[in-house]
């Protein structure tokens, strides 16, 4: 999407900002709003960016996400030990979906009165929500030039580590840094030594590429093959090289998606269909029908917490109860009726079978958010200016982008979530994993922990032993010595003649005196 940026700028000299974005609509159907005196913009695709602009189908996760900070916001204000008779209100905006919809939205909200007007206007304080890696980059970047801090739910990329370029950007899981020394930790104990690499071309990928050469460097592992995917690439070669390093089975995937699913549509031809054991984190994807191949999977994914009340909250949403477009469209798209007509048909949104439980595994993160700014602003507002809990017109001065910045880095606490969230010097979440794999049952797949790894300690604790050997060469029998070859853990086994021994660590074999032969023990 071109952004066409047109600003009379600096803000104290100049009353007008012209912000021209083609084929990026606005409007009462892209926004949610509950005003409060500090306010919180929120930054998620509710819709899809496809030929025409912010388009169905609504993404169900996200539009319920009002639901969930409607429950959030009632909680938070009416606690008396958070931010007392002060009210946080957020302004949800619909990205689209697009890579750039999140700086875009950034745009069109700092255009209605220029910078200094509308932050005085509507006391916004932060952002939350840039839920992938690729809409952070932008949004991060733009949001440290405005000195806004923005706290995200999922983008992982360990450049967003890097504070010179994203200097306001704080995150809510851990950097893929934690997650490729969490792979590499497991496949080191399992003596997983020869493996192999995909990674989608881009920032997401790359960065997590040279996560796991690094960690399996330091941890003795060998990567036979490495390859980068994009939307171009010709994934039948790509198969048919990973079929070449038969031997090194697992297969570490840091992939978008639509390239994951098609490397296992193209391998589930052959018949090594049952042979690899794929490595995946947050974007690796389990596929209907494909439920043998992908048994031998293992997942590496931070905590993500759960809310069961909010859960059961759903299920009792009628649809008399939407007093939004959003939910009246996700009643029309899930019930597949005319909300004004038909719809009334439901009692509740399950009665359209459509509601699962991964609706839910990616939504708690946006209240457990909304928490962490309370308990930042409620420290700030205690130890900077206590007077603007009874007198509000002094929020705006005491709450300063990096002062806020400063105290959200610095909150620790335990969500209603579940999940204690602290956070290093970079922002970044200092979070547990739970390593799950995956069983066949009837046609599904049984997801079972099979262990834990904590960045505190680098801590991994399995539960369980796999039967799963992927070595490039097998220990040599006695009497022979290693040949090695281009990879460390790569060598050949050579049989010493019967009147020779094993000399100089098993690399050489050297002939005895004559009339001599080795001993019945001698290697």
């Amino acid at each position: 999407m071109l952004l066409k940026l047109f600003c009379l700028l600096n803000f104290a000299s100049f009353g007008q900002c012209y912000v021209h974005i083609p084929d990026f609509p606005t409007g009462k159907d892209y926004e949610w709003r509950v005003r409060g005196d500090l306010n919180i913009i929120i930054l998620y695709p509710i819709s899809s960016f496809s030929s025409i602009p912010c388009s169905p189908p609504l993404n169900p996760t996200q539009v319920l996400g009002t639901e969930l900070l409607t429950k959030v916001l009632t909680d938070l204000n009416s606690n008396e030990k958070i931010l007392p008779n002060i009210s946080l209100g957020v302004t949800y905006y619909d990205d689209c979906g697009t890579i750039n919809g999140g700086s875009a939205r950034i745009v069109q909200i700092y255009q209605q009165d220029c910078l200094d007007d509308f932050e005085k206007t509507n006391n916004i304080i932060g952002i939350l929500g840039i839920f992938s890696s690729n809409q952070a980059l932008s949004v991060g970047s733009l949001s440290s030039q405005l000195k806004i801090p923005v706290l995200s739910t999922y983008a992982t990329a360990e450049g967003l580590s890097n504070k010179a370029i994203y200097e306001y950007f704080t995150r809510l899981v851990p950097s893929d840094k934690f997650t490729t020394q969490a792979m590499m930790h497991f496949s080191d104990y399992h003596n997983w030594r020869y493996i192999q690499l995909v990674f989608t071309d881009g920032i997401f990928g790359e960065n997590a590429a040279k996560g796991i050469q690094k960690f399996a460097k330091m941890k003795g592992i060998c990567v036979a093959n490495t390859m980068r995917v994009d939307s171009f690439t010709d994934f039948k070669a790509t198969v048919d090289k990973l079929i070449k390093y038969e031997k090194a089975k697992v297969i570490v995937m840091f992939t978008y998606p639509g390239h994951g699913k098609e490397i296992i549509r193209l391998l589930n031809k052959t018949k090594y269909y049952d042979h690899f054991t794929f490595f995946g984190a947050d974007s690796y994807r389990f596929l209907d029908g494909y439920e043998k191949m992908q048994s031998k999977s293992f997942l590496f994914l931070y905590t993500l917490g759960e809310d069961p009340k909010f859960v059961d909250h759903v299920s009792s949403l009628t649809p008399s109860m939407a007093d939004h477009i959003w939910m009246k469209k996700l009643w029309e798209q899930l019930g597949d009726c005319h909300f004004e007509t038909n719809c009334s048909k439901y009692a509740n949104f399950y009665e359209t079978n459509k509601i699962t439980d991964s609706i839910f595994k990616y939504m708690f993160k946006l209240g457990d958010g909304m928490e962490a700014y309370a308990r930042a602003l409620h420290n700030l507002i205690s130890d900077q200016c206590p007077e603007a809990f009874n007198n509000k017109t002094l929020l705006k001065d005491c709450t300063k982008g990096p002062d806020v910045l400063k105290y959200l880095r610095e909150v620790k606490f335990r969500s209603k979530t579940g999940i204690n969230y602290f956070f290093d010097d970079n922002g970044d979440m200092l979070g547990d994993y739970n390593i799950f794999y995956y069983s066949p049952v009837g046609n599904k797949l049984e997801q079972k922990l099979a262990g834990t790894w904590s960045k505190r300690g680098e801590v991994l604790l399995a539960l369980k032993q796999f039967q799963i050997e992927s070595i490039c060469s097998r220990p040599c029998p006695k009497k022979h010595i290693y040949i090695p070859q281009d990879l460390e853990c790569c060598w050949q086994c050579k049989k010493c003649r019967d009147n020779e021994i094993v000399i100089k660590n098993r690399t050489e074999c050297k002939k005895c005196p004559e009339f001599y032969w080795p001993g019945k023990n001698t290697n």
